[in-house]
């Protein structure tokens, strides 16, 4: 079943990202920017991928707008699935559901980054219509310590 997130699934995100090794925020920071982005639900998609009452898998969309472009369309930031029910087309079918909802709001498509490490990824989004356009590095410059 797909759902949208909701505050009380900020433990299963952060076990999923912890799983996944998708990030190493703590609990309380999960709940804390899970809150943050719930409270603007017109720049978020947060799908919830639910089975005998546990999240096993979730998708976070955001809004993303270029000045050198005219499209509009939703960066998929993270997707992560349960390992033990990877290959079971969950990841599929919350990438739908974005899909639908950009398509719902007359958005130009989506925009998924990954890392030149994840090649099961790549292969997973190629099989579902998405075009490698760009070899990219990303820098980020932290102004905070990370935990």
């Amino acid at each position: 079943m797909i759902r949208h997130l909701t505050i009380a699934d900020a433990s299963a995100v952060h076990l999923l990202n912890t799983m996944t090794e998708m990030g190493s925020a703590d609990l309380e920071a999960t709940a804390s920017t899970l809150t943050r982005i719930l409270q603007h639900p017109d720049q978020h998609v947060l799908f919830a991928f639910e089975a005998e009452g546990q999240v096993i898998g979730y998708i976070h969309a955001q809004l993303y707008e270029m000045l050198y472009s005219p499209n509009v369309l939703f960066n998929v930031i993270a997707l992560a699935i349960d390992e033990r029910h990877q290959g079971k087309g969950i990841g599929k079918q919350l990438l739908h559901a974005v899909e639908q909802e950009a398509m719902v709001l007359g958005m130009d498509g989506i925009r998924i980054n990954s890392g030149n490490n994840r090649g099961q990824a790549h292969v997973f989004y190629e099989k579902l219509g998405y075009v490698s356009n760009r070899d990219q590095k990303r820098y980020v410059k932290l102004f905070v310590p990370v935990h």
